[in-house]
């Protein structure tokens, strides 16, 4: 029996800065900042578009992340842009509207992503392709509506999307308080107007308990 044979292995000590100024696709990296919860090091890199990002480097190495989240746009533009022209409707409210909504949950460089996309707001899959957002929304109204989103805590999906105007969506906001008056929910405010009381006696009303069980005016059946 001839002796066992063993692969040779060579390891070489890697250096706290070998990652810098190393670059993965549009990323060079410039500092190292710190380490995630894993122990993953985390790394600020420039992209070459200019913007910075924090980047952990297992995704640099493994070819993750790629650009500071201009590639991704620019596909993602280049690939609607496509797409979607043949419709003729770029310029109108509805694909301006379709185009914010698509930008700020989906875009990490948008400057509303961390309050949408980065918040956990998406957006419906198929919504993605704007001749199907279209189709659901249909065109909006007035000039004045725009999208507004029923439940806040939630994204821009089926059934909870809707053309509102400036007072609906100021009655929509999460500080808004619902009541039940003859078997329909509606903000107090609209609840006072039609029982007939001011807001302030609604209000009272409602700390008192009065809309618990729900409220039935006198011309209900």
């Amino acid at each position: 029996m001839g002796r066992p044979s063993y692969a040779l292995q060579c390891v070489v000590p890697l250096t706290r800065g070998y990652m810098l100024n190393l670059k993965f696709t549009r990323l060079t990296v410039i500092e190292e900042v710190g380490k995630y919860k894993s122990g993953d090091k985390i790394y600020k890199c420039r992209c070459d578009c200019g913007g910075i990002k924090s980047v952990l480097s297992g995704n640099l190495k493994k070819g993750n992340t790629k650009s500071c989240g201009c590639l991704k746009k620019e596909k993602s533009s280049e690939f609607w842009s496509n797409f979607n022209l043949r419709h003729g409707k770029t310029k109108t409210k509805l694909w301006k509207t379709w185009s914010g909504i698509l930008d700020r949950t989906t875009c990490v460089t948008n400057f509303a992503y961390h309050r949408y996309g980065g918040a956990g707001i998406g957006i419906f899959e198929g919504w993605k392709v704007f001749e199907v957002f279209a189709e659901y929304m249909g065109e909006p109204p007035t000039k004045t509506h725009s999208v507004d989103r029923i439940d806040g805590s939630k994204g821009y999906f089926p059934g909870n999307v809707r053309w509102a105007t400036k007072r609906e969506q100021a009655e929509n906001r999460k500080t808004t308080v619902f009541v039940e008056v003859d078997g329909e929910m509606m903000t107090l405010t609209r609840a006072a107007k039609k029982i007939g009381v001011s807001k302030s006696t609604a209000s009272r009303w409602n700390t008192n308990g009065v809309f618990k069980n729900g409220y039935k005016t006198r011309n209900s059946t």
